[in-house]
């Protein structure tokens, strides 16, 4: 290789350098509406099948006899609908029992301590332990109290459309927008690849959007039926405050494996306040849940739709964790599931390319149906 063309290799290296280094600070620079644009497209995925029943599109011409716009506004309706009768029935005595839990906190702080010195009357060895954890539970409380009325206080701005709303707007017509135009966008940048693998891209789209459709359907139906599980089954034991402890517990099914775990901490905290019998009750019940849930309920309601090894859900987690907090989590399985459809398309058209050279076959190379087809029969 000559000297200029070294030259020109070093060249285009450092621009190229430099120009995904400014691409990546424009990203982080714009994450929010990045974030946005992610969450209404996982949205807009999931909503897609029943806009398309609304519609009732036709899968090989693609032709609707309703107007999609007219379809996803009467979806929208729907959904407002039931947000709304819900709100207006679960929302007064769900704050009020929030209200009254941090207004409780003092009281909790005593009963603690008052376990803690008939602890240390009970064994001598554990005398004092009530002086040197008091500070400790007392300002941990005392932060508790602080960050639960902090989130009361936004759970009743959010409740009333005072917080959040241009968010909330901007996220609902930016997903009507790419429901609306999906199918032209998806086509569009299908027509930007080369034209053997237009095929492949093309399947693996429709493979992605269906498993991102079906984990968001799946999870609204699993947090649903947790919440409504476990606030039953807190009434039933008398646990206080069993609406807001099971509102935290579909919460903490968005978030998977570790979720349900911090979830299960404050009801058993409370209950332990009241009898420790009642506190070994109240985990008794979480692990029924939790056993029936993996078990019975998961395998009915998502079946196919994540698909994907407990190690790759861990570090999906803990990468979207660490990149966006909760919200990265809870948008990490999605995008994990929409890369594995990917991943498997290729290894098995790699596959099926490697087993037909071996076999010396004249015939034509495998297509991307077969492959995709191939991956969704797992």
């Amino acid at each position: 290789m000559t000297e200029q063309a070294v030259f020109r290799v070093v060249i285009r290296s450092i621009l190229f350098t430099v120009l995904l280094g400014a691409l990546l600070l424009f990203a982080w620079t714009v994450r929010s509406v990045l974030v946005l644009l992610l969450v209404a497209t996982i949205l807009a995925t999931g909503l897609g099948p029943g806009v398309d029943t609304l519609a009732g599109a036709d899968p090989r011409t693609g032709r609707t006899r309703v107007p999609r716009a007219a379809a996803v506004l009467f979806l929208y309706l729907l959904l407002i609908g039931f947000i709304a009768l819900f709100a207006l029935g679960v929302t007064p005595p769900l704050y009020h029992q929030a209200e009254e839990f941090v207004r409780n906190i003092p009281v909790y702080s005593e009963i603690a301590r008052q376990m803690l010195r008939d602890l240390g009357q009970v064994n001598p060895a554990l005398a004092g332990l009530e002086d040197r954890l008091a500070g400790g539970i007392g300002g941990a409380l005392s932060e508790f109290a602080t960050i639960s009325s902090q989130a009361t206080s936004v759970l009743r701005f959010a409740l009333g459309l005072a917080s959040g709303l241009l968010d909330l707007l901007l996220l609902l017509v930016l997903t009507l927008y790419l429901i609306v135009d999906g199918p032209q966008i998806a086509r569009w940048l299908v027509s930007l690849l080369p034209e053997g693998n237009r095929s492949l891209a093309s399947e693996v789209l429709a493979g992605a959007s269906q498993r991102i459709s079906s984990w968001l359907l799946g999870q609204a139906a699993l947090s649903g039926i947790i919440g409504l599980t476990t606030f039953v089954g807190l009434t039933i034991l008398g646990v206080p405050y069993a609406l807001l402890l099971a509102v935290v517990a579909a919460i903490g099914e968005l978030i998977p494996m570790v979720g349900p775990i911090f979830a299960a901490i404050p009801a058993v905290v409370i209950a332990l306040f009241i009898s420790p019998v009642l506190a070994l009750l109240t985990v008794g019940l979480y692990i029924l849940i939790q056993q029936l849930e993996n078990n019975l309920v998961v395998p009915m309601v998502m079946r196919r739709a994540i698909n994907l090894p407990p190690v790759v859900i861990m570090v999906s987690l803990l990468m979207g964790s660490e990149v966006l907090g909760i919200v990265g989590a809870i948008l990490s399985l999605p995008v994990a599931a929409a890369i594995s459809v990917l991943v498997e398309s290729l290894v098995t058209l790699r596959n099926r390319a490697a087993a037909d050279g071996g076999a010396g076959s004249s015939t034509s190379p495998p297509r991307a149906g077969d492959a995709v087809g191939a991956v969704g029969g797992d």
